[in-house]
């Protein structure tokens, strides 16, 4: 049955609000905002954990009842990791709801000025005032530093800040030492820390990394079905959660992730929130980032570069954060070119786009050719350990697509039968979403018609994976029109946490 005919009957039995949020729902956004007062919505207070019926109304937002507690538990969790100081006592909610308020125009600041200043007083504060935070009324007693070692100013900052806050969102842009500060925290508060990330290929690098026990969301908290999300009782019993790469993260899957999380636990959130919004629903960790920023404390932005070869790619990257264009060539098959690339080695074409002319199984199906393949799982298989995204090659030496006894698999220095792999695909070419979590040499990022529905945020997050290289193709015009929209979602996060 096609999505119109299911929107169709959802309105016919509960209005076009209901086909309206069923919607709105699907393409990422937890509420709607309307003006008018809808009849035969349920009015809601803010703090109601369900409600009767299927569509709720707080103050001008709308909510399907699923939305709603997911959102809900979100909140009420953040909120109890906290304590009870969850903003200052120096601003006023509304005060507070101002400054924590998404500025969704272009900045004119690099994200160091908007910030440096909040994070110098910090300093100060992390090793002066400590003992005074409102973590100690969950028994979190800071921890000091002694000796920085290698680290700049904002990662000093965001590793003593670990040590010593409830809740710490440590944001920056690739190649600004987010990893570096997480294995920096991790060495100076021990053993008792479990890191979680939401994809295979995540764990893999963190691992390589960290002496501490590493593992996906889905692993550690026990989730297996839908169900999971919302009745799971799994637990995280650790002094210190570290969670990398947040922004991928769902917020059914938050919601599961900060109610396994007992009170008195350091938790540590990490990633870039200028990147993809998760497929499914919420941009969670942008909200609460913005929430952790009004608030003044707990939050830190990396933004000083440790690789100098990364400049001319971090500059186009901050130029479509800021919502301008950047150069760009001619959307075009280079197919043989492409092929030569590939012998070469630390190459990959990324498409904003699964399906078309210029999408992923589209060029997968161009680029393939008998020898060594590159692959991705799209299957988690415990029994041969590998996790859903991580990738390896195909040594192809049997004929044909079908694989065969003498075909092989490599992951990193393992090998096996390739008869014996869980279901995968070509990686030739990935989806932007896909690419999440890992970095090559060179990159072709792929912009064709279409593109422009994930907004800026899809052209910021595959040109990041480039760690040398990035060319751009486009169609006309798909350039300005990405970086002219954002594929933020809405939600009432926000403003549930100012207890407006």
């Amino acid at each position: 049955m096609e999505q119109i005919e299911i929107d169709e009957i959802i309105g016919k039995r509960i209005g076009p609000i209901g086909a309206e949020l069923m919607a709105a729902a699907r393409a990422g956004h937890l509420c709607i905002r309307k003006e008018e007062v809808i009849e035969g919505c349920t009015e809601l207070k803010g703090n109601e954990e369900r409600f009767e019926g299927m569509i709720g109304r707080w103050d001008d937002l709308y909510y399907l009842q699923r939305n709603w507690v997911l959102e809900g538990t979100v909140v009420r969790e953040f909120k109890r990791l906290l304590g009870a100081d969850a903003y200052p006592n120096s601003l006023k909610s509304w005060e507070f709801a101002k400054a924590s308020a998404p500025d969704l125009t272009p900045s004119k600041q690099s994200p160091i000025q908007e910030i440096g200043a909040m994070q110098r007083g910090l300093k100060v504060e992390m090793l002066t005032q400590a003992k005074t935070n409102s973590s100690s009324c969950l028994g979190i007693e800071p921890l000091y530093i002694e000796e920085c070692g290698g680290m700049n100013e904002g990662q000093l900052v965001a590793t003593q800040m670990g040590l010593s806050e409830s809740v710490l969102c440590l944001t920056g842009g690739p190649g600004t030492g987010k990893t570096y500060t997480i294995a920096e925290i991790v060495k100076r508060y021990g053993k008792d820390v479990c890191v979680a990330a939401p994809t295979g290929k995540a764990v893999s690098v963190l691992r390589e990394k960290l002496d501490v026990e590493v593992g996906t969301l889905h692993s550690l908290l026990g989730i297996r079905s839908g169900k999971d999300i919302l009745f799971g009782e799994g637990t995280l019993d650790y002094g210190m959660v570290i969670v990398d790469e947040c922004s991928m993260i769902d917020v059914g899957m938050w919601a599961a992730l900060l109610r396994a999380i007992k009170t008195g636990t350091r938790l540590v959130l990490v990633g870039d929130y200028d990147q993809l919004p998760p497929v499914e629903a919420g941009t969670v960790f942008g909200e609460l980032c913005r929430f952790m920023k009004g608030r003044g404390r707990g939050y830190v932005h990396l933004d000083q570069c440790m690789r100098s070869d990364r400049k001319e790619i971090l500059e186009k990257a901050e130029a479509v954060r800021q919502g301008k264009g950047v150069p760009y060539g001619k959307l075009e098959r280079k197919i043989s070119e492409w092929k030569k690339e590939f012998k070469k080695g630390g190459f990959r074409l990324l498409s904003c786009l699964r399906r078309g002319p210029f999408g992923v199984d589209t060029i997968n199906e161009l680029m393939w050719e008998k020898g060594e393949i590159p692959i991705i799982i799209t299957r988690t298989d415990k029994r041969m350990e590998l996790s859903n995204g991580e990738m390896g090659t195909l040594i192809k030496r049997s004929e044909g697509r079908a694989l065969g006894k003498k075909d092989e698999a490599v992951f990193g220095e393992r090998r096996f039968p390739a008869v014996l792999l869980p279901e995968f695909e070509y990686a030739y070419c990935l989806s932007v979403h896909k690419s999440q979590g890992s970095e090559f040499d060179r990159v072709v990022l792929l912009v064709p018609q279409g593109a422009e529905v994930f907004g800026r945020e899809i052209l910021y997050t595959g040109i990041t994976r480039a760690k040398e290289a990035i060319e751009i193709l486009a169609d006309e015009g798909m350039i300005e029109a990405c970086v002219g929209a954002t594929s933020e979602k809405m939600s009432g996060i926000r403003r549930r946490l100012c207890g407006l």
